[in-house]
């Protein structure tokens, strides 16, 4: 765990979150199977989605995702009921492209039986970008089906305003409100995604509570820990929202 300071900061954009209730410290490798490739395989880097005790083989994978020039990051994860549960998280660097970073993925989640995936992602994702005729979800899609997947693009419409986001979000990490999502997060395969959550810091602006983005434009900032994979956990928890996974806000206000 990060230290307490930073768990419990005045200035946190998720001033809702705490590491020791939305981190499941219980999730554990698959052991059965583990033993059961032998000492050998065991040691090998190479682990895939076979190891993980809190993957559901049979349900459908939900991928969020954030893209950029300096660091692309990818969220998995999966929910039943009110219950979303975030099971890995990938990112690549410059020079590796968005390509690389769904490319791991597909290649970590090769052998989940239900291969179709729910892809979430930032409304960027929609625009076709440089010289390509396709936007970067067309593009992670044709990734994702050359390696055996089904895709469905969820991403729609216009993104929520950030002081929407900033209330929703610590209202569904409150955990008060039953039409709500219960969020768990694997903290020992979404560390980036944990440091990222902690070091967000809220800043006022003229229309309500925004994320502070400086450390997105420093270049001696280590990307994977700025606020690139926070703001991919934004986009779950607007796309899980509510009991159902429908978008919309409820009573949720800027006031």
């Amino acid at each position: 765990m990060l230290n307490e300071t930073l768990r419990n900061s005045e200035s946190a954009f998720y001033s809702s979150f705490k590491e020791d209730k939305h981190c499941d410290y219980t999730a554990a490798d698959n052991i059965e199977y583990i033993n059961s490739i032998g000492v050998d395989h065991r040691n090998k880097k190479d682990r895939d989605c076979l190891w993980d005790a809190d993957l559901d083989l049979n349900e459908p994978l939900r991928f969020s995702a954030d893209w950029g020039a300096s660091i692309n990051c990818l969220i998995v994860y999966q929910r039943k009921g009110r219950m979303v549960r975030i099971l890995n998280a990938f990112f690549v660097k410059s020079p590796q492209i968005l390509d690389d970073v769904f490319i791991m993925a597909a290649h970590y989640y090769r052998h989940h039986k239900h291969k179709h995936v729910l892809l979430h992602y930032d409304r960027t994702g929609n625009n076709a970008k440089d010289n390509s005729t396709i936007t970067s979800a067309q593009q992670a899609s044709r990734i994702l089906m050359d390696r055996g997947f089904s895709v469905s693009l969820m991403t729609k419409g216009r993104a929520p305003a950030h002081a929407v986001k900033y209330l929703l979000a610590n209202k569904i990490l409150l955990e008060t409100d039953e039409t709500l999502p219960v969020v768990r997060i694997n903290p020992f395969r979404c560390k980036q995604l944990i440091t990222s959550i902690l070091l967000s810091s809220v800043v006022q602006g003229t229309t309500g509570e925004h994320k502070d983005k400086t450390a997105e434009r420093d270049p001696n900032y280590p990307q994977e820990d700025a606020t690139h994979f926070s703001d991919a956990f934004d986009i779950i928890l607007e796309a899980e929202g509510t009991l159902n996974g429908a978008l919309h806000y409820n009573d949720i206000r800027v006031v």
